[in-house]
């Protein structure tokens, strides 16, 4: 009788320690999401290992002045868009440079995006930093190459 009595605690316990983590995995998530959605991004940073290790720590003050304001919305349908911002890219007819469709993957820690632009699904960011002010991610290629791109809310 005791040993049942015992089995059912431990059972009990166990149930509520699972529940209790669902349920807070579904709030941080909800909280990233809150974080994420309907602000303006705009590329802020950007670091560069290539495929044979070379480190570029400040690749974003080579990019061209047209790519530097750039800028990622997420919304709360799970779609996105990268937009050109205030300076414009030459011959450019749209300020929509891609969109397309996310969500968290890995419990959150990543971002799954799939371009409806250029039917292609991106290498998933992983997110190291997310605050209302800074979004930091880091992207692994098959090459071995990986970049740090740095967002700042607007």
């Amino acid at each position: 009788m005791r040993v049942r009595i015992l089995c059912s605690i431990t059972t009990i316990i166990v149930f509520l320690i699972v529940a209790s983590c669902s349920k807070n995995n579904n709030g941080d998530l909800n909280e990233k999401k809150v974080l994420l959605i309907s602000k303006k991004w705009e590329l802020s940073g950007l670091k560069l290992k290539t495929d044979s290790g070379t480190v570029i720590e400040d690749a974003f003050t080579s990019l061209p002045a047209y790519r530097k304001d750039d800028y990622l919305l997420f919304s709360p349908d799970s779609t996105y868009e990268y937009n050109d911002n205030m300076i414009l890219r030459i011959d450019s007819t749209s300020k929509i440079l891609d969109a397309g469709r996310w969500y968290f993957i890995d419990g959150g820690r990543s971002i799954y995006m799939r371009s409806e632009i250029y039917s292609t699904t991106y290498n998933p960011p992983i997110i190291l930093e997310l605050s209302p002010t800074k979004l930091f991610l880091e992207t692994h290629y098959p090459d071995g190459s990986v970049t740090w791109t740095t967002f700042k809310a607007q």
